[in-house]
């Protein structure tokens, strides 16, 4: 798995630690994560960005009160292909 190089900041660098060192992580229910797949399956394949912006949006906020967090913000991308290098967006 590719992850983030390890911080150099003591407190940034033991929060990293500690989680490079878990084993498994909860999950919210399967059966409310397969509805929220269908739902973004669905809004991909109808090709409607407001559609797509709207479940994304439901599904951070749905699992972001499942770990107890705040909802990221979200920035809908415009549509594939992207270029990729080592796994990251390329210009």
């Amino acid at each position: 798995m590719t992850t983030d190089r390890r911080p150099a900041r003591d407190q940034l660098r033991r929060e990293y630690d500690s989680s490079h060192r878990l084993e498994k992580i909860r999950a919210p229910a399967c059966a409310n994560l397969a509805l929220m797949v269908g739902a973004l399956e669905a809004a991909r394949d109808a090709a409607a960005p407001e559609l797509m912006k709207n479940v994304c949006t439901r599904f951070l906020a749905s699992v972001s009160a499942f770990y107890g967090i705040a909802s990221p913000n979200l920035k809908l991308l415009g549509p594939r292909p992207h270029s990729t290098h080592e796994g990251r967006l390329a210009h």
